[in-house]
């Protein structure tokens, strides 16, 4: 079931404001995998990197079924990176098997000083757009993460009047969409 709740505000006091629209988008289920069986890997090279392949049987509620999975690594024992492309086909598996709630929320917000707006972006899972991220200048080139193409960026807060930064990674989700995956 998804639910949609829309508000509009008319803001004419705000004429030449720039604005950002945060998205949240969590999806719940309640299936769960209880066992794996007849596993294989196989690991082959992909680019610069490596990618861990499994096919398995999963076993979901009282029924087996077949399942998939892709992990790309690098610096990673090829056992974590299995296991993570395990991780991976459970969760393709049970979003395929499941009737799922889906959460969305949004927030317009809008200010007409675009250094205050660089400071707005903020939890893991918001939907951005990259221009909406400052790049980190210790590490300005994009990554792999598997197959999706992903970016370090510094995360501004002021808390106490203070400014502390921090970091951290969004992963591409379309041409100009991109999601927070993690902050630290």
């Amino acid at each position: 079931m998804v639910k949609h709740t829309i508000i509009l505000l008319a803001l004419s006091s705000i004429v030449n404001a720039e604005c950002i629209l945060q998205e949240t988008t969590i999806s719940k289920s309640s299936l769960t995998v209880s066992n794996h069986d007849n596993i294989t890997r196989n690991i082959t090279t992909f680019g610069d990197q490596f990618k861990c392949s499994v096919r398995y049987r999963a076993l979901v509620g009282n029924e087996w079924h077949t399942a998939t999975g892709d992990f790309v690594f690098h610096d990673m024992l090829p056992s974590t990176a299995c296991a993570n492309a395990i991780a991976l086909g459970d969760s393709h598996l049970l979003e395929s098997l499941s009737q799922k709630q889906i959460q969305k929320e949004q927030m317009l917000v809008c200010h007409d000083d675009n250094k205050i707006m660089a400071s707005v972006i903020n939890t893991i899972g918001d939907q951005v757009k990259i221009s909406q991220l400052t790049p980190d200048p210790n590490r300005p080139k994009s990554f792999a993460y598997n197959g999706t193409e992903c970016k370090w960026f510094l995360d501004r807060n002021f808390i106490d009047k203070k400014l502390l930064t921090g970091y951290g990674i969004a992963c591409k989700l379309t041409s100009d969409d991109w999601v927070i995956v993690d902050k630290f």
